[in-house]
C-alpha cells in the first residue's frame, strides 16, 4: 500500500512539475508583453501580485527604493551579503544585478519584497546551501561551509548594509572571477590593455593587502593563493565550472566513451546507518559485476572534511521531490567494473561525466530503499562518483592509504591518476602534488 501511495505521489509530483514549467513560460510571456508596452503597461498591477517561481529573476518593485529594500531585510533578521561592487549602495545602484548571498534558514523571509516585472534593478540570489533555485548553474556558489563563513564575517559598509570583510571580499571574488567568469584578464600579460581595463583586476588589486595576498593577478597566482587558503572549489565541482567555461583553455579530465575497466566509489550517508540498510545496499552493489576492492569506513572525526570536499561540499536533496536529508558520509564502497555498460543520450546530457550506466545503480537503490517508508521518511542513503576521475578523488580524499594499493593491484588505472594529479599541479600548483610513481 504504501509503495503504491509513493507511486501516487510521484505521478502528482510530475503533474506539478509540468504546471511550474508552463507557468515559467506564462510569466516569461507576461513578461516580454509588459516590456512591449512600456511605461503605462496594464500588465504592471498583475504582474506585481504574481509569484515568482524560484531562479526566475528578482526585481526590486519600482515603488520601493534600494535603501528601503535594505532596511526591511534588517527589520526581517535577514542575514545576506551584498558580495560585491557594493560601494555606492544604496544611492546608486550598479550596472548589472546585485548579488545577494543568504542563509538559508532565511529564505522566506524574502517574501513579498520583489515584483515579477523586470525594472531597473536586479538581483541574483544564492543561497549558502545551494538550495533549488538559488544556485550557479545547479552548483553551490561558493562551497557551503565557505558561504556561511562569508555570513558570519560579514560587516556593515559606510552605508549600514552588509557586505563581506575585507579578506572575504578578496577571496569570494578571486574565486567569481576565476571560476565563474573566467575572465580573459587573468590570462593575459601586465601590460596587455584587456588586463589593465578589468574591474575585475582592478578591485583585487586593490583589495590583496587586506587578503594578504601580494602575488600578480593572474589564473595561476589567484588559484594557487586559493587552493592554499581553502578556497579552491573540490575536484568534481571544479571541472563542472571548467566545462561550463571552454574558452578558459583548461582541458577538465573527462572521457567521452564509457572505459573498461572503470572505477566506482558508492558514498554511503549516515541516513543509511542510522536504518541498518548498509547490508542491503552492499548487496544491490554485489548484484553487478563488480569487483569489490574495499569497504572502508568514516570516521566522526573525518566526516565532515569529506564532505566539505566531495559534491563541491553540497549534500542536501538530490532527484525526488522531497527535501529528504540523508547526513554526512560514513562508508566508501569501493568497486571495479570490469564490464561498464553504456550510458544513453539521455542520461548523458543530466550527467555529462557519467561514462558508464552502472554508475546509476544509486538512483535504484535510493528508490528501493524508500519503497516501504512514506514520503516524510525517504532518505538520500547512497551517492557515487560520475566516472574514474571522480572515484579516484574520492579515494584520495577519504582513504588516501588506499590509492598505492588500487594502483598496484590494477595498474591500468594509472593514467587517469596521472591525468588527474597533472590537472590538479597545472592548475593550482602551490604544493607538489605526488605522482602514481612516487606513491608506490
Amino acid at each position: 500500500m504504501i509503495k503504491f501511495t509513493n507511486q501516487f505521489i510521484l505521478i502528482g509530483y510530475k503533474g506539478v512539475r509540468l504546471f511550474i514549467r508552463c507557468y515559467r513560460l506564462f510569466l516569461r510571456v507576461l513578461r516580454r508583453l509588459d516590456l512591449m508596452l512600456g511605461k503605462f503597461s496594464p500588465l504592471a498591477p498583475v504582474l506585481d501580485r504574481l509569484p515568482i517561481p524560484r531562479g526566475m529573476g528578482y526585481f526590486l518593485p519600482e515603488k520601493l527604493s534600494l535603501a528601503d529594500f535594505f532596511g526591511m531585510l534588517e527589520q526581517r533578521n535577514v542575514r545576506y551579503v551584498v558580495l560585491r561592487w557594493h560601494e555606492k549602495l544604496p544611492e546608486n545602484p550598479q550596472d548589472g544585478d546585485i548579488d545577494l548571498l543568504i542563509h538559508d534558514d532565511d529564505v522566506n523571509l524574502l517574501q513579498g519584497l520583489f515584483t515579477a516585472r523586470i525594472t531597473a534593478v536586479a538581483f541574483d540570489i544564492y543561497t549558502a546551501s545551494a538550495q533549488y533555485g538559488f544556485t550557479y548553474k545547479n552548483l553551490p556558489y561558493y562551497p557551503p561551509h565557505l558561504a556561511y563563513e562569508v555570513l558570519a564575517k560579514r560587516q556593515r559598509s559606510q552605508a549600514g548594509i552588509f557586505v563581506p570583510s575585507p579578506r572575504h571580499y578578496f577571496l569570494s571574488l578571486a574565486y567569481h572571477t576565476l571560476y565563474h567568469k573566467m575572465d580573459a584578464a587573468l590570462f593575459t600579460e601586465r601590460n596587455d590593455p584587456r588586463h589593465e581595463n578589468s574591474k575585475y583586476v582592478a578591485k583585487l588589486k586593490e583589495l590583496a593587502a587586506a587578503a594578504g595576498f601580494n602575488g600578480e593577478i593572474n589564473f595561476t597566482a589567484l588559484d594557487g593563493f586559493l587552493f592554499t587558503n581553502g578556497w579552491r572549489p573540490p575536484f568534481d565541482t571544479l571541472r563542472k565550472l571548467l566545462a561550463e567555461n571552454p574558452q578558459a583553455g583548461i582541458e577538465a579530465p573527462c572521457l567521452k566513451q564509457a572505459i573498461a575497466p572503470d572505477l566506482l566509489v558508492f558514498v554511503v550517508r549516515e541516513a543509511a546507518a542510522q536504518r541498518g540498510q548498509i547490508e542491503a545496499i552492499l548487496e544491490k552493489i554485489k548484484r553487478l559485476p563488480l569487483e569489490i576492492f574495499t569497504v572502508a569506513e568514516i570516521g566522526e572525526a573525518d566526516r565532515q572534511l569529506i564532505k566539505e570536499s566531495i559534491r563541491g561540499g553540497e549534500w542536501g536533496s538530490e532527484d525526488f521531490p522531497y527535501n529528504y536529508p540523508g547526513g554526512l558520509p560514513v562508508m566508501l564502497i569501493v568497486a571495479v567494473d570490469h564490464a561498464p555498460a553504456p550510458v544513453s543520450e539521455t542520461y548523458k546530457k543530466r550527467y555529462p561525466f557519467v561514462n558508464n550506466a552502472h554508475t546509476l545503480l544509486k538512483h535504484q537503490i535510493r528508490q528501493d530503499l524508500n519503497d516501504d517508508k512514506r514520503c516524510g521518511h525517504w532518505a538520500n542513503a547512497v551517492h557515487c562518483s560520475d566516472d574514474v576521475y571522480e572515484a579516484l578523488d574520492y579515494l584520495a580524499i577519504a582513504c588516501p592509504a588506499q590509492v598505492p594499493e588500487l594502483l598496484h593491484q590494477h595498474p591500468e588505472f594509472t593514467p587517469y591518476w596521472q591525468a588527474l594529479q597533472a590537472f590538479g599541479g597545472s592548475v593550482s600548483g602551490p604544493e607538489p602534488v605526488l605522482a602514481a610513481s612516487e606513491l608506490r
